[in-house]
């Protein structure tokens, strides 16, 4: 019944040449206290993003890789395999979906491996107590955390008068490389979504007697243009390029998930240099923080000149 100080020690140990950090805990019992002891521990962790709605870069529970044993999953009943990249992309639950005392490093990533600022792994670190590993997918507190509980009574307590705990090191590692730049084509002919025109061996195209303005090409709803800006290149070829100066297409990129245009080029028969020959229209767009919308890229038609698209060529830079 009396109220006694017991001294909690807490700091990081940080490293200038690993992609890791420690987070450290320890008790200290002084003197003239009698044994520290109880059924406790000192919980918490990292949060790496809210949830249930994750950041778009950080949705770390995609797939994940415990390192020494199989784990399984009791909110969706199926095994996680061991020193495996296990796809985890599966309906949410009711509740927390939580992964406690799991007995060994694990590793959550956004990708099947590990990617810069993508891929996140705990473990806990020392002599002993190091069991409780794990992570949240906490709709109670609204965020994905990793953690676990450190220096549990039972195992690191009690400690006797005049002593210390074990130091508990919780350490969190980023690892991987950045993701490369993306190379991406799309065939007009097969990849494509057409609201006129005609297919054509090396393309699709359109003209003024047999069709009316609409979309030559529009999709492909791609969900996985990762990174901060995208570069897209719609090869396009028209019949005459200086009878006059009508607009004859409209280019754009849009977010289909958001219903934004992230970008638009009005193309004009004169801005062609020469007839019957494939050029290159550039769009650059803003695409940071957009990772898992639908992207599609739309080539409007304004039905007044001959014109074929081969395909677009996009290509996604991570930074």
């Amino acid at each position: 019944g009396v109220r006694r100080t017991v001294f909690l020690r807490l700091g990081y140990e940080l490293r200038g040449d690993d992609p890791s950090f420690d987070r450290l805990a320890q008790f200290r019992n002084p003197a003239e206290n009698p044994a520290f002891t109880g059924p406790m521990s000192l919980i918490g962790g990292f949060v790496m993003t809210t949830w249930p709605d994750p950041h778009p870069l950080k949705a770390l529970d995609r797939w994940i890789r415990p390192e020494e044993a199989d784990l399984f999953d009791p909110s969706h009943g199926f095994q996680l395999f061991k020193s495996t990249w296990n796809d985890h992309q599966v309906a949410l639950t009711s509740g927390d979906e939580v992964f406690g005392w799991v007995g060994q490093p694990i590793a959550l990533s956004q990708y099947p491996g590990e990617v810069a600022g993508q891929t996140a792994r705990l473990a806990h670190v020392g002599a002993s107590d190091n069991d409780d590993v794990g992570f949240c997918l906490c709709k109670v507190h609204g965020g994905l955390e990793m953690g676990g509980g450190l220096l549990h009574g039972g195992l690191s307590l009690p400690i006797p008068s005049n002593s210390l705990s074990p130091e508990a090191r919780r350490r969190l590692t980023l690892p991987g490389e950045p993701l490369p730049t993306q190379e991406l084509v799309y065939e007009a002919e097969s990849d494509l979504f057409h609201g006129t025109g005609k297919s054509e061996p090396d393309g699709w195209s359109a003209n003024t007697a047999d069709h009316g303005p609409g979309h030559l090409i529009y999709g492909p709803y791609a969900t996985d243009w990762s990174g901060v800006s995208a570069t897209v290149s719609f090869i396009a070829m028209i019949d005459n390029n200086d009878a006059n100066s009508e607009l004859t297409l409209t280019l754009d990129v849009y977010d289909a998930t958001a219903g934004v245009a992230l970008g638009s080029l009005a193309v004009h028969r004169d801005d062609f240099a020469e007839p019957f020959a494939y050029e290159a229209f550039t769009l650059l767009v803003d695409i940071d923080g957009l990772t898992g919308n639908a992207m599609e890229t739309r080539a409007y038609w304004h039905a007044n000149a001959f014109v074929k698209i081969d395909k677009v060529l996009v290509t996604v830079s991570p930074l």
